[in-house]
């Protein structure tokens, strides 16, 4: 049975996927949203190798518990309507915990690197780094994803 903080980085690393999945599909064959799938392809390569740092295995009953806490997490903060700068900002701040939790330095480079490649396309649709308001809703989306881990 993995561990609890492997199935937080598990979940963490689903819902950044999931993001990602949903802006490519929104952007898709826009030739002016290059620069986006570029940031998405890199996003989805670093998850990836951030899943393959903790080899763990994941059981049945495991991965249903997971499936119904980032199902619950979406319902309780974006219901099906997910504005990427929330869900960027929210999903840097739980990576950036997450990172200082972290004592391995290979694992810690890997989140590092996903960290980074979030942050890059955060910074494309937030230049200007000023949306303050959002930054309040991320902050309480990130404290819902930790009520839920207690849960």
């Amino acid at each position: 049975m993995a561990s609890k903080s492997f199935q937080n980085i598990a979940c963490i690393l689903a819902v950044i996927d999931g993001l990602i999945s949903l802006l490519v599909k929104e952007h898709q064959g826009n030739s002016l949203e290059s620069k986006v799938m570029a940031y998405a392809a890199d996003i989805f390569q670093r998850v990836q190798e951030c899943y393959s740092l903790w080899p763990g295995d994941l059981d049945e009953k495991t991965m249903a518990r997971m499936d119904r806490r980032i199902i619950e997490f979406e319902k309780r903060t974006f219901n099906g309507n997910v504005e990427f700068l929330v869900a960027t900002s929210a999903y840097l701040g739980l990576l950036d915990d997450l990172v200082q939790r972290i004592k391995d330095p290979i694992r810690k480079v890997g989140i590092n690197g996903l960290l980074d490649a979030l942050w890059d396309l955060h910074r494309h649709f937030d230049c200007h780094l000023d949306q303050s308001e959002l930054y309040l809703t991320a902050n309480a989306v990130i404290k819902i994803w930790y009520d839920l881990e207690k849960e």
